[in-house]
């Protein structure tokens, strides 16, 4: 009895275990999420960014999704009419790389425009596939989509003398967040806002392990919910901009409209300015040197600017111009890198010394060293807060070399953002702290000649000619 009794609990377990199981088995499975629907701005990664700018001129630049081909359309302010702009090679939209940089031309001067991407999305059958389809005639199928936003607008530069004002920074090396707070701040706080054009002078970031990651993530990414796809920037290579795994993938998105490379001319009103690049700050002595190695051929790079700089100060832009302005990641004096000083000697020979009056530079913009400072025309001497090591070779110079501050520098300053306005008769110059602190204030006039505004509250101090 108690055998039978046991026996029967056993087939009932199972048996509830059996309708258990079914019942899970039955169960129908919960439905899954719907998945988003893509949207045209899910195509465009980073960006867009607008540089290189120059009269009647101005480069768009994003990067893509891989696969589609990507181009602009814009119209200036007021007008009906699209005019479209591709990303091409031989013809045909290009369609391989994720970089876009397109170039704008025939704007009119000072006109203001709107513009929008388009991007290719090819069918997915294609002409050498076997079910590619054969359409009706008259039938269309849409292959292109388009990314709108009212932030998609921008003035073009024109060739009169109109006052502008123009923001510089350097050696941005922090991470992204710290990086884009400060870039945040200047835009509120420092006149950003109200600049024309902004430029990173080199040193954007450590490295280029991953030009989208690196660079563009973290430089771009932070210029971009304050005015970044409607002011022009320029992104100048520094030496740290030569190391990294992807640092030869510049020029793919950076390419200048006229050189190909990472030096350029530009004009904004009647100020001619001219980029260079110092390159690294160390020789590449073997290709196995981690950071340096792929610039083993970086001699042929420095003469190649050489002949190019030569040319550029006989030119008709140049020689008319009212007012000159150079910008560099180093300097043509100043700095004490010897390889990258040897580097700008060569690539400037005397062109621009004092004794070729013809050549005058008014202002030489720099980083690089992350300390403030600004040199003295004619001197060995500098104005910057605090001590300084010694300076190189000013006194064959008549304008000034200003160097912004950088990580490390003076005190708890680890950033700063100069401005420059350029007027009738006269370059007004500022330079202040991320708070918004001044830090420096100066003229040039037209002949090169220096006004100092600074005064007791500022912590600017001259440094003598033979201090070390």
């Amino acid at each position: 009895m108690k055998k039978s009794r046991l026996l029967s609990r056993i087939l009932f377990g199972l048996m509830v275990l059996c309708l258990l199981g079914y019942g899970q088995a039955a169960a129908p499975k919960p439905a899954e999420a719907p998945k988003p629907e893509m949207k045209p701005s899910d195509l465009v990664t980073h960006g867009p960014w607008l540089t290189y700018p120059d009269p009647g001129e101005l480069t768009i630049g994003f990067t893509t999704v891989p696969g589609c081909g990507a181009g602009v359309e814009y119209r200036e302010v007021g007008t009906e009419q699209w005019k479209q702009a591709w990303h091409t090679e031989a013809g045909q939209i290009f369609r391989h790389r994720t970089a876009r940089s397109i170039r704008l031309t025939g704007l009119k001067k000072n006109g203001e425009y709107e513009y929008r991407l388009i991007l290719f999305v090819p069918r997915d059958a294609k002409y050498h596939e076997g079910n590619f389809p054969k359409l009706d005639k008259g039938h269309k199928t849409k292959q292109t989509v388009l990314v709108e936003n009212p932030d998609f607008r921008f003035k073009a530069f024109t060739d009169t003398a109109d006052p502008f004002t123009f923001s510089v920074t350097a050696d941005l090396q922090f991470s992204r967040n710290v990086k884009h707070g400060i870039l945040r701040s200047y835009y509120d706080k420092c006149g950003l806002k109200d600049s024309k054009f902004f430029a990173v002078i080199g040193d954007g970031h450590n490295d280029i392990g991953s030009m989208e990651n690196s660079y563009i993530g973290t430089v771009i990414d932070g210029l971009q919910p304050i005015g970044g796809a409607s002011r022009p920037a320029l992104f100048i290579r520094g030496n740290h901009e030569w190391r990294g795994g992807e640092a030869s993938l510049w020029t793919e998105y950076f390419p200048a409209p006229k050189t190909r490379s990472t030096y350029f001319t530009f004009q904004c009103g009647d100020t001619f300015f001219i980029v260079l690049d110092s390159g690294e700050d160390k020789a590449a002595t073997t290709l196995t040197y981690h950071y340096t190695g792929d610039n083993i051929d970086d001699q042929a790079f420095r003469e190649e600017q050489r002949v190019w700089l030569a040319k550029v100060v006989e030119s008709p832009e140049f020689k008319s111009a009212k007012w000159r302005i150079a910008m560099c990641h180093s300097a043509i004096y100043s700095h004490p890198e010897a390889y990258m000083y040897n580097h700008l000697a060569h690539i400037c020979q005397d062109l621009f010394k004092k004794d070729k009056p013809e050549n005058r530079i008014h202002l030489w913009l720099s980083g690089h060293t992350h300390v403030y400072s600004r040199t003295i025309p004619g001197t060995d001497q500098i104005y910057r807060p605090g001590n300084y090591r010694q300076v190189y070779g000013g006194k064959d110079y008549d304008f000034t070399v200003l160097t912004v501050e950088g990580p490390g520098g003076v005190g708890d300053i680890n950033n700063c953002l100069v401005n420059v306005t350029v007027d009738k008769d006269k370059i007004s110059v500022e330079a202040r702290t991320p708070e918004n602190a001044l830090m420096d204030a100066f003229e040039i006039k037209n002949d090169g000649t220096v006004v100092d505004l600074n005064n007791d509250t500022l912590p600017m101090k001259k440094t003598p000619a033979n201090y070390k």
